[in-house]
């Protein structure tokens, strides 16, 4: 069971200010939108940037799962409304933004969007759009990198009302967990072996949905004294075999690996690899990294610049059609790259700056541990 104290203990991988702010958190955050940025940006096949967007997954069920073990510690019960509403706040404004001010800008370098383009993007429903696209019958998406926007809101979503109902015995929500991510792990090698496109055990929010539930996992036994201890004596060996794992998720390249098990493997890396990389000890060299205040910034940021990234590459295309491409020399690339990527982040800014920081305020009111005036660094 998971009493109130229980709840209430604070796990011991991870630090926490006195808005409740993991230590680590918005440093992993920008490790995870540098790498999927990076691979859009002419380094697809030397930054992974699929590992990228597990590490979003993986946070998001981690994150998700502390902040609702601390409210229910509180208050005895989950406020599935706050929740939910703490979410939308969160995120469809700056997607909103996004939408409005990229499909009527859009119209002068990429052309008048579709509606369904706006609707799968607003509904999110994106990822199950993008399916569609796989068989090369329908024209491109306008927004194609907002599926896993869809996967992780289809998770917000069901989330809290698997959370009620094991919240209050904590082995039989580790049960269930694992059972999640079993059965995703063996719905896509189902989905493999039946002929469904291998872009599909990329997109769809069932084959994906173990990458969250690993970071869920991860959240309940960090509130368990025997893990936490365990964690905490050989934080060393648990990063290198997460570490270990996570580089060989990414060194193996036969496709149905790459289809089925790269998710599974991820998830296990990033499950040992955050246990020990969020120990607060003195010699843990890379959480002062990701605490630096430029990786706090960047984490921070990280959103908007994820949403906006892809209009660079429009933009690029649109009016500077061979600046960029496989034959590019290495110098040229990085210099793309880096601007782009500064482009982005200064787009993820003004994102943050105009829509999302305003809402901080309403998100308190509903029980968000954000604070008014973000810190920028731990």
């Amino acid at each position: 069971m998971v009493t109130a104290s229980e709840g209430a203990a604070r796990p011991a991988t991870a630090t926490h200010d006195r808005e409740g702010r993991i230590a680590g958190l918005d440093g992993l955050r920008a490790v995870a939108v540098l790498l999927v940025i990076l691979s859009h940006y002419g380094f697809n096949r030397e930054v992974p940037g699929a590992l990228g967007v597990t590490v979003f997954f993986f946070l998001s069920g981690y994150l998700i799962t502390t902040l609702l073990l601390r409210e229910t510690a509180e208050y005895g019960r989950l406020k599935k409304k706050d929740f939910y509403v703490r979410r939308f706040l969160r995120l469809s404004p700056e997607l909103f933004c996004l939408l409005i001010m990229s499909g009527i800008g859009g119209i002068f370098y990429v052309g008048l969007p579709r509606m369904i383009d706006f609707v799968a993007a607003a509904f999110y429903f994106t990822n199950y759009y993008h399916i569609s696209h796989l068989h090369g019958d329908i024209v491109g998406l306008r927004w194609p990198h907002l599926w896993s926007l869809a996967v992780e809101e289809h998770y917000y979503i069901l989330y809290p009302l698997v959370f009620s109902l094991f919240w209050r015995n904590s082995n039989r929500f580790i049960v269930f967990l694992i059972g999640v991510c079993v059965l995703a792990l063996a719905w896509r090698c189902t989905a493999i072996q039946i002929g469904l496109p291998s872009g599909y055990t990329y997109v769809a929010s069932e084959a994906r949905i173990d990458s969250i539930a690993y970071g869920c996992l991860l959240a309940l036994l960090s509130h368990r004294e025997g893990w936490r201890n365990y964690w905490e004596r050989n934080w060393i060996a648990v990063q290198v075999v997460g570490f270990a794992l996570l580089a060989l998720s990414v060194l193996i390249r036969d496709p149905f690996f790459r289809d089925t098990y790269r998710y599974s493997m991820q998830g296990l890396g990033m499950c040992f690899a955050l246990a020990g990389l969020l120990q607060p000890r003195p010699g843990n060299l890379l959480l002062r990294i990701l605490e630096a205040a430029p990786m706090v910034w960047l984490g921070r940021m990280s959103y908007g610049a994820y949403l906006w990234h892809l209009e660079l590459s429009h933009l690029q295309e649109r009016f500077a059609p061979g600046l960029v491409h496989d034959g590019s020399t290495l110098g040229a690339r990085v210099a793309y790259a880096a601007t782009a990527t500064a482009v982005a982040f200064a787009a993820g800014y003004l994102s943050y700056t105009f829509v999302g920081k305003p809402m901080l305020r309403l998100r308190r009111r509903f029980g968000a541990h954000v604070a008014v005036e973000p810190r920028t660094a731990a």
